[in-house]
């Protein structure tokens, strides 16, 4: 869940640029400081940069190629105020919900017709359609 920002008082924004401009250590930056900058992989060491942009275990890398495609899709506004009143996730919830009627929440004959038809619009159908023609499961609930 998202945390809320709390604004700073005048006070407390004073307080800190005191702060900042008695530490001779860590002076506020000028714009003369910015426009000598250099990136990081300009000035570092190579193994300490590598250190530094590393990924870890867990951490997700680039996509090869999306996962999800960006749609605009028509519900009516009781179903789309149901998924929204579970809370955080409920796009992937619908995902979900559309996904298991596509592969178990049909019966056998309708799938059939229905990756018949999509085969015949469009000969490079996708592999979770050939998936379903492929089980030979009834539907689940």
């Amino acid at each position: 869940m998202a945390r809320k920002l709390i604004r700073l008082t005048r006070a407390e924004d004073l307080q800190i640029d005191r702060g900042i401009a008695v530490d001779p250590d860590n002076p506020e930056w000028t714009d003369e400081d910015f426009a000598r900058a250099r990136p990081a992989h300009e000035v570092l060491p190579s193994p300490m940069y590598e250190a530094a942009v590393k990924r870890y275990r867990g951490q997700r890398g680039p996509q090869k190629r999306p996962a999800k495609k960006a749609v605009t899709l028509r519900v009516d506004s009781d179903v789309l105020a149901s998924y929204k009143a579970t809370g955080s996730g409920w796009q992937s919830r619908m995902n979900e919900a559309l996904r298991r009627a596509l592969t178990g929440g049909i019966g056998e004959s309708t799938q059939a017709k229905a990756i018949s038809r999509a085969k015949k619009l469009n000969p490079n159908t996708p592999p979770l359609v050939e998936r379903v023609r492929n089980t030979k499961k009834g539907p689940t609930r």
